[in-house]
């Protein structure tokens, strides 16, 4: 960031300073010090913060005025920033912005010599100074000069519009101000002519819904209604007003607002509908609990008295009781609804903790009349249990996991899937869950005029942070966001911000992590290709690890095949810039057919395959470990595993150095009734270093696997 600074002020050839014609200062007078300097569509904007204020910089907004937009824009290291829909760069801090202490922001748009606004706030969101600063060229090298004077505008944008309700007043009438796009939290003047009538704020997101009432000595002609904001600019409408003698009054029906139902999901429309006085007008204000306003809508009354609304609420909406208020202008009737998750499977277990012996009981709903899959991962990504449920016409799920004494302590991870739908949830072993975030993008490869939909769940209501790496690992998106109240968040990738490639998303929050990958605009037809698997027998169980190499930048689709050439998996992947691959994702099934089995990798025409066996080990046990390569360290943890266990299900685990001495005190467990088991190791700090056997034996028979201790 310092370097583009300094490139951007070495350039002479064509010097474009930034002069501000305005500004607005909250708190006092020269808090903060604004400096600008550009060439071409390239610009930095500097805020110093003044030794002399008492207030911190935590946030600042810019956004352009006219027909203008932000091409791209950098921050200093410890700043965030996101170029919001509404064309507004929000930048946010963990450091604030001290006394005396200077940040800058580089910014490109899309013309030259834009017109720029800023606002700077302090923590609590108040806006410490806002200001307007224009761009002027001058074919000079000399210093940049800024003037200072009051803004044009610190509430009214060119987006900003009001409406009266109803549309046809008279002297004497009633009715309601609405309006949207405004500054955020500021203070608005309403004039009926020349006479000013309200004095009121508009709200944290620009909105406001006011009444008032047209003056009875008003003669029914032409008349101006005005709002203007504190430095006096201002947006109008002009309407003529009925003559009072010439309005036809209509039966007067009272506001009637029918029932409606307790619960919607996110993205889910209900019609509101009800009666009043017929051809009249209706307000119908949407709000949270914290009187936070969703929307206002306005609805006629048929001639018959009945009215209705489709009323949306958006896959943005809060988690959190709606208030829905219906107005005719003189009384009110209002109705509640909770908004719930739109995830169609929500599984949660009964309890967060359970102790090693418990059975984890999970309940919850799916999708009706569809078969569930679940399975179940240890701490280390180990799968212990899966199954496929049965869920009836009531869509209920009821199912239980067993543990036993001999399983690692720690997070578990439940997933649950049903065609494309997904559910996650974690429980506890011996402790309480660790935080875990799960990220995934909403499929592998996208096309360069689609956005990309990544789905996050953590923690409810934890902001997160997100990177964004491009295949040379350079950051391309640095931004944060907020988990909702059930801890899922879409975070969406405009079509326009990332070129042609592959990406790495990384999502963070203390000390969880999580992470997935996407592309953008790969096609398939790699040419050749070659792969492999890292060995070329397996067990029942066992993870397999293929890698290979083929074209740059390419997407290929793996499938394994069973010895009866069944589809057990398929994957989509997809090459790096230097053509290598890799996957993890393929298991051999606990109860496999024993055989030669495929796996292909397809790429357009290009088509190859590899082979390896899979052994029958119902004859005696087996044994492996969590790790492809069997290295590890001192006291790292080894997950030792294995099934084919006969007899009464005992199994003793032996640690043997090279000379068959013990290095650790033998461990006995027992299988589960299918034969399988799965233990820990904690290898001791005073061990050898060298290779080191491990030897299951159960009533019958005995196998081993050798690890390597480094």
């Amino acid at each position: 960031m310092r370097l583009l600074f300094v490139g951007l002020l070495c350039m002479m050839l064509l010097t474009i300073s930034f002069f501000s014609i305005s500004n607005h200062t909250v708190y006092g007078e020269d808090q903060i010090i604004a400096n600008s300097v550009g060439l071409g569509n390239s610009a930095i904007l500097e805020l110093k913060n003044n030794k002399g204020s008492n207030y911190e910089i935590d946030s600042v907004r810019i956004w352009l005025s006219g027909e203008n937009s932000f091409q791209s824009f950098k921050t200093e290291k410890g700043w965030i920033g996101k170029n919001t829909p509404q064309g507004v760069l929000i930048f946010t801090t963990q450091d604030s912005v001290k006394p005396g202490e200077v940040v800058k922001f580089g910014i490109k748009t899309l013309s030259v010599k834009p017109t720029i606004n800023w606002k700077a706030l302090d923590n609590n969101g108040n806006i410490i100074k806002s200001a307007q600063t224009i761009t002027n060229a001058k074919l000079t090298d000399t210093n940049d000069t800024t003037d200072i004077s009051q803004p044009s505008s610190v509430a009214i944008n060119d987006n900003s519009t009001f409406r009266l309700i109803p549309g046809k007043l008279s002297p004497g009438s009633d009715f309601r101000v609405i309006g949207n796009n405004f500054g955020p939290n500021q203070s608005l003047n309403f004039y009926i002519n020349d006479k000013i009538t309200k004095t009121f704020s508009s709200d944290s997101d620009g909105n406001f819904i006011i009444t008032d009432k047209v003056p009875d000595e008003l003669a029914p002609d032409r008349t101006q209604f005005v709002i203007s904001d504190s430095v006096g600019a201002q947006t109008e409408l002009s309407i003529r007003l009925t003559d009072l003698q010439k309005r036809t009054i209509g039966q007067s029906i009272d506001l009637v607002f029918d029932e409606i139902p307790t619960t919607v999901k996110r993205g889910e429309i209900i019609t509101l509908k009800g009666t009043a006085t017929p051809e009249s007008t209706l307000t119908i204000t949407s709000s949270l609990n914290n009187s936070e306003i969703i929307s206002i809508d306005s609805v006629i009354v048929g001639f018959d008295g009945k009215w209705s609304f489709e009323n949306l609420f958006t896959p943005e909406t809060d988690l959190d009781t709606v208030t829905i208020t219906v107005s005719d202008g003189k009384t009110e009737s209002e109705r509640q609804v909770e908004v719930i998750s739109s995830k169609l499977i929500r599984i949660n277990s009964e309890e967060s903790r359970y102790e090693l012996g418990d059975v984890i009981t999970f309940s919850g709903s799916a999708i009706a009349n569809n078969d569930l899959l679940v399975y179940f991962e240890d701490p280390k990504g180990f799968e212990i249990f899966s199954s496929l449920i049965t869920v009836d016409s009531s869509g209920i799920v009821n199912f239980e996991i067993s543990t036993d004494l001999t399983q690692m302590k720690g997070t578990y991870i439940l997933y649950s899937t049903q065609g494309g739908e997904e559910g996650i949830s974690v429980v506890g072993i011996g402790e309480e869950p660790a935080e875990v975030i799960i990220v995934n993008s909403e499929k592998l490869n996208h096309d360069t005029t689609e956005n990309v939909n990544i789905i996050i769940q953590g923690q409810p209501n934890s902001r997160v942070s997100i990177i964004i790496l491009d295949d040379s690992s350079k950051e391309k998106i640095s931004d944060s966001i907020e988990l909702g109240p059930d801890g899922y968040r879409v975070y969406v990738i405009e079509s326009n911000e990332l070129p042609v490639g592959s990406y790495v998303v990384e999502i963070r929050h203390g000390k969880a992590r999580g992470d997935t990958v996407f592309s953008i605009g790969l096609t398939q037809g790699s040419g050749v290709i070659n792969m492999q698997t890292t060995k070329n027998e397996y067990n029942p169980g066992e993870s397999i690890l293929l890698m290979g190499k083929t074209g740059a930048n390419s997407l290929l689709i793996l499938t394994m095949y069973d010895s009866n050439e069944n589809i057990i998996k398929q994957v989509e992947i997809f090459s790096d810039k230097n053509g290598g691959f890799r996957s993890d994702k393929f298991r051999v099934p606990n109860d496999p057919n024993v055989g030669t089995w495929v796996i292909k990798a397809k790429s357009g025409g290009n088509v190859t395959e590899h082979t390896f066996l899979v052994l029958n080990i119902l004859d005696g046990v087996t044994v492996t470990v969590d790790r492809e390569s069997n290295t590890y360290s001192l006291s790292e943890i080894v997950t030792i595993s294995g099934a084919g266990v006969s007899g009464s299900g005992e199994v003793n685990i032996e640690f043997l150095d090279s000379e068959e001495n013990s290095v650790s005190n033998m461990l006995t467990i027992y299988a589960k009734d299918s034969g399988e088991f799965s233990t820990s190791w904690i290898i001791p700090e005073d061990v050898v270093i060298g290779d080191i056997t491990i030897r299951v034996t159960d009533a019958n028979t005995s196998a081993s696997t050798i690890i390597t201790v480094n």
